[in-house]
């Protein structure tokens, strides 16, 4: 008897793993773009460590928890931006920055 309720309590929580990772499969396939309106700016917030290419951590990904921006990242929105029509501005918050001369002189060209 007892072997028989293990093997139900393994069944259901698969059954619940199966479930929740369909859920959160529609979740993230559903999810909308922002929207962005005409006349709109690019706000980036640099302070700290700028890394060159941000580690991915599954974790902090899973807990919904914000990345650090990487210079790669960066780099692509500043791009993106570029070519939107829509953004008409690049608006930088500057705190103390611990990266060096390089990495400065690429944001800046």
């Amino acid at each position: 008897m007892k072997r028989g309720k293990y093997v139900l309590i393994i069944i259901l929580v698969f059954f619940i793993l199966i479930l929740a990772s369909i859920f959160s499969f529609f979740y993230y396939a559903t999810a909308k773009p922002p929207a962005i309106k005409a006349y709109s700016y690019l706000e980036l917030t640099l302070s700290g460590e700028i890394q060159e290419k941000a580690e991915s951590n599954f974790w902090m990904t899973l807990l919904g928890a914000k990345q650090p921006l990487s210079m790669y990242d960066i780099w692509m929105n500043i791009r993106k931006a570029k070519a939107d029509s829509r953004i008409k501005c690049l608006f930088l918050r500057l705190g103390y920055l611990e990266s060096d001369w390089a990495k400065i002189e690429e944001l800046r060209d």
